[in-house]
């Protein structure tokens, strides 16, 4: 959750010029499907570490029940789309984000349950990903908001460029700062250091390194 949540919120974004420099100006319908995408990936990322804990604990049949919740969930979802005639690629991708949703009102509980910790433990291990994406968040609205929108392919180019930029830097210095004002515990953010530490000095000794 330490790369996917601020990854996820990222990319939503930046949905508006990444779409306009990858794909052109006239797939901007596309946008909102991925802002809705990029939410559905911190669910399904946030399942997936469930499903893992699950396992882990020999509690395997855990994952089969929120599946199953969140198949029934969309299903009904779907069901009210074409009873309304609402059905929109948009819509559809609502619907799927809908029931992943809806799964994790099963999933954190029987989650709680099995590792026998409550909210308040789990948030503790996760505040400080959560507010640095929050601050990476107000930092990437402000400077795309100060870059502008900017006329066809160059102006998009560098409104993605500004947000890129701003996310990683405001993102990886707000998540420093929590990490060194809680004691400079050994967390992920640790490991997380280290494993980019090693992909630079993998990249330099490639690259730079005869």
């Amino acid at each position: 959750l330490v790369i996917v949540v601020p990854a996820s919120i990222g990319i939503a974004l930046v949905a508006d010029p990444l779409v306009r420099v990858v794909l052109g100006t006239k797939w901007g319908e596309a946008v909102p499907v991925i802002q809705l995408l990029s939410f559905a990936g911190v669910v399904h990322g946030i399942l997936s570490n469930n499903a893992a804990a699950y396992v882990a604990l020999g509690r395997p049949h855990l994952t089969t029940v929120n599946l199953i919740t969140r198949l029934i969930c969309l299903a009904s979802g779907l069901l009210l789309l074409v009873l309304f005639d609402r059905v929109t690629l948009v819509s559809l991708v609502a619907a799927e984000l809908a029931a992943g949703i809806a799964a994790l009102f099963v999933s954190y509980p029987l989650l709680f349950v099995s590792l026998r910790i409550s909210v308040r433990q789990y948030l503790a291990a996760l505040w400080r990903p959560l507010t640095a994406s929050g601050t990476m968040a107000l930092a990437v609205a402000a400077v795309m908001g100060a870059v502008g929108q900017g006329d066809g392919f160059v102006g998009a180019l560098a409104r993605l460029a500004a947000g890129v930029a701003s996310g990683l830097g405001s993102y990886a210095l707000a998540l420093w700062i929590l990490w060194r004002l809680s004691g400079r515990p050994r967390s992920v953010e640790v490991e997380l250091a280290r494993f980019a530490m090693s992909i630079y000095r993998s990249a330099i000794g490639r690259y730079f390194v005869k």
